[in-house]
């Protein structure tokens, strides 16, 4: 059997094959999985919440989307910490705070205590991707780290797909309370196999912790702008759509019972995972032939944005085909982190990676509460299935917000095409 070991370690702290996966894969895998269940489940119990509590839409985008606010605001103090600290460490502590953060929801009776709660979990989940790379690249060698990281995105994935129909049998068998005990229970086998079965490696290289003057310096860097014009805006949406405003337009326009938009949506998520692995080969195959990963990106969210038009203009006939296209399309987004890591400069591409994350989570924040805000201007709100123009005028000022970006990126390829043909 193969083995794995930190560069410079001893030969005896060398993790055979399955050494590796069951010690450093798994811990790190089931914590990831579960970030992307909480970050989605609002989707599909968002019916129940507005039974049981009387949320309306304006609230219910607050709710949920103060996961993203918190998982944005810890962004800069995790990365410093994994540096510092390492991932076993810092993850133990901040799966702690995920499961009290879970336990707290469960009992929860108002919807301030539910913000703090989602907002409390949202904090103990932000390190999860982080750390699972950081713990990649203290095990294996840089050549392997592309091959982890779509391992890992392929788990949130999977995630995603149990926040759907698995999520709405357990909230139909035993009660949203119980899910959530549930949940925070699982998070709690996570942070015992992190602190029982994870090795620490033998050494690790502490970075200076970044000064705000050095985080500036991403912001000031030409690719990174041009990256974030593209494809920021889109990859907000395509977040508050995913984690809840696609259920609920499913529920509360097109009319499904919620049963069957977990249905939808779990389609819609098992798409959003043939679209993860599609974006990688089509970037592959498309930088081999001289076409840049941002050109990939855009064109794919083109497609995303032509879905969401489908919304705008009331095809709710089209619900399934919408579900599933909005989902396999607004996966291009995430090939924003890759093109930032490709195009500055490599001194840069951890503090890049920090400051990408913040912008996407504070943005998404502000996508999906603006998202509900919106809706709640027209009557009926989300209760109101026969009430559909809240969630056509929010989609539509959705869609004006992505399309400056792309538009500019459109413009920009005909003046390339254009400058290619006279010099020909």
């Amino acid at each position: 059997m193969s083995s794995i070991s930190l560069s410079g370690s001893s030969p005896e702290r060398s993790l055979g094959s399955w050494g590796f996966i069951v010690r450093v894969v798994t811990p790190f895998a089931i914590g990831h999985f579960l970030s992307y269940v909480l970050r989605t489940i609002n989707a599909v119990i968002a019916p129940s919440l507005v039974a049981t509590v009387s949320l309306d839409a304006g609230r219910i985008g607050v709710l949920t989307s103060a996961y993203f606010l918190a998982f944005g605001l810890a962004q800069l103090p995790v990365g410093m910490a994994l540096d510092r600290f390492g991932p076993r460490q810092v993850q133990a502590v901040l799966l702690v705070l995920a499961a009290i953060g879970c336990v707290w929801f469960g009992v929860a009776s108002s919807f301030a205590e539910m913000v703090a709660a989602r907002a409390l979990t949202g904090f103990g989940l932000a390190a999860c991707y982080m750390a699972s790379l950081k713990a990649m690249s203290d095990w294996v060698p840089s050549a392997r780290m592309p091959t982890m990281s779509g391992v890992f995105l392929a788990v949130g994935g999977i995630g995603a797909i149990a926040s759907t129909v698995p999520a709405r049998y357990a909230l139909d068998t035993i009660g949203q309370s119980n899910l959530f005990f549930s949940i925070g229970g699982a998070i709690l086998l996570a942070w015992l196999m992190i602190i029982a079965v994870v090795p620490e490696p033998v050494s690790r290289e502490r970075r200076p912790l970044p000064s705000l003057r050095s985080l500036l310096e991403v912001y000031r860097e030409p690719a990174f702008r041009r990256t974030i014009g593209v494809v920021l805006i889109p990859h907000t949406a395509f977040f508050a759509i995913q984690g809840l405003w696609l259920g609920a337009w499913l529920t509360n326009v097109a009319g499904f019972s919620p049963k069957l938009t977990s249905v939808y949506l779990c389609a819609g998520m098992l798409a959003m995972v043939v679209g993860m692995v599609v974006t990688g080969r089509a970037t592959e195959w498309a930088n081999a032939r001289g076409y840049k990963s941002l050109d990939v990106a855009a064109v794919g969210l083109w497609l995303f944005v032509l879905v969401q038009a489908l919304i705008v203009i009331d095809m709710r006939s089209w619900a399934p085909a919408i579900a599933i296209g909005i989902l396999l399309f607004g996966a291009f987004a995430g090939l924003e982190f890759a093109i930032v890591a490709q195009s500055v400069p490599r001194s840069l591409t951890g503090r890049a990676s920090t400051c990408l994350n913040i912008l996407v989570f504070f943005g998404s924040f502000l996508m999906q509460a603006g998202f509900g805000a919106v809706v709640d201007l027209f009557p009926g709100g989300v209760g109101n299935a026969s009430s559909p123009a809240g969630y056509r005028v929010a989609f539509a000022m959705m869609l004006l917000l992505q399309l400056p970006g792309l538009l500019l990126w459109l413009v920009h390829k005909f003046q390339e095409l254009n400058i290619g043909a006279q010099r020909q």
